[in-house]
């Protein structure tokens, strides 16, 4: 079996940049996150009435 260790790495390196933009894009919209889940506490879903489930 053959290794390509380029491909390794390139790949593990856009795992790594996936992973890194994931973490910022939620840190950066925790707060609106956050709000939201506190809104749809208190007043529930949106359009109640045509939800299926």
């Amino acid at each position: 079996m053959k290794l390509d260790v380029n491909r390794a790495a390139e790949d593990g390196v856009a795992r790594a940049a996936t992973a890194e933009k994931q973490r910022l894009w939620k840190s950066k919209n925790a707060a609106g996150i956050c709000a939201e889940n506190e809104h749809i506490e208190k007043h529930g879903l949106p359009l109640p009435n045509l939800r299926q489930f």
